[in-house]
């Protein structure tokens, strides 16, 4: 014998098993949704109450939007920032490198030749001590135009 869908039969075993009969489409309907027993006002009123989530998801949406934005500029700040930061650790560690390597080129020749490094250093030293005295001159000087009254100014004052 064919089985029937829609016989007695068929919907015990489902409920025996554990299942719910089937039911129309339309009976799953929610009842908030289903217009059908609503008055006009109260058809308007839904619609508007509708309307008024909507406009609400839409701006919680924009305000979304313009916060991820935000965080989405701060991050790029912070990322360029970063960026520029380690691109100067970079510039100064071969500026460091590249001294280095300067260093041990010179070193090299001096140790090649000793009277060339000795002469080297003492031409080093020399201009180090030029420069020592330079800036002590220019303190002294400093100091003394500080210390000094001027002339034209004790003039007046013994005048008077």
């Amino acid at each position: 014998p064919l089985i029937r869908p829609c016989s007695a039969i068929n919907i015990t075993k489902n409920v025996e098993r554990g299942k719910s009969p089937r039911r129309v489409q339309s009976a799953n309907v929610g009842v908030r949704s289903s217009t059908y027993c609503l008055s006009p006002r109260q058809k308007e009123l839904q619609k508007q109450m509708e309307q008024r989530r909507e406009r609400l998801r839409k701006q919680e949406e924009a305000h979304k939007r313009e916060r991820e934005e935000e965080k989405r500029k701060e991050n790029e700040v912070v990322f360029k920032a970063w960026l520029e930061k380690k691109k100067g650790q970079m510039q100064e560690e071969r500026r460091i490198q590249r001294a280095k390597e300067m260093e041990d080129l010179n070193s090299r020749q001096d140790s090649r030749n000793p009277d060339e490094a000795f002469r080297l250093w003492l031409k080093k030293k020399q201009r180090e001590q030029v420069k020592e005295k330079q800036l002590e001159n220019q303190k002294q000087q400093e100091e003394c135009m500080f210390f000094l009254p001027r002339t034209t100014e004790n003039e007046k004052a013994y005048k008077q």
